[in-house]
């Protein structure tokens, strides 16, 4: 709910602001103002402003689970690395009984204020599953990389038994 305010408000002010250059940069008559291209359409323009702001947070976050089997803790170095050079910055590791947490926000300032400070990436490890929740593109781009690198380690791990297979006997 606080995410869809603060959505709208932002949307709203933008909007202003976009109609205000607009309207000031160009010929006009002198006594019209800004909200004068608005008459008559001032609730259709604030029905949009409302379902847009209320809708906008369920299509534009998300989450998603990721199958990382038991080797997490030998590739998380590795997908913290992933996620640094994405420009995320690690905030705080949460552990508890059943697992751990991790929280990343963006390095980019003026990213995270366009995001209107909602950039949290909250990444929970749970008994083989990364859990990912946040902004939708983020959380898809980073669970295929994350899928990416606990594949890659597969298929090392795989080449590996094939080269020596009295390996697996021990």
């Amino acid at each position: 709910m606080l995410r869809a305010v603060k959505y709208f408000i932002f949307i709203f002010v933008f909007f202003v602001i976009l109609i205000c250059i607009i309207f000031y940069t160009s010929q006009h008559d002198p006594s019209l103002m800004p909200w004068d291209m608005f008459k008559g359409n001032e609730k259709n323009l604030l029905l949009f402003f409302i379902v847009f702001s209320f809708a906008y947070p369920f299509i534009g976050y998300g989450r998603r689970e990721v199958l990382v089997g038991k080797h997490y803790e030998e590739h998380k170095a590795e997908i913290q690395n992933m996620l640094a050079e994405a420009h995320m910055n690690f905030v705080r590791e949460d552990k508890d009984f059943e697992g751990s947490t991790m929280i990343y926000h963006h390095r980019n300032m003026f990213i995270r204020f366009m995001r209107l400070f909602e950039d949290t990436l909250k990444i929970r490890y749970i008994n083989g599953v990364l859990q990912m929740e946040g902004i939708r593109a983020d959380v898809v781009r980073f669970s295929h990389n994350i899928e990416w690198i606990m594949q890659k380690a597969e298929e090392e791990t795989q080449e590996k038994a094939n080269e020596n297979p009295d390996s697996l006997d021990k």
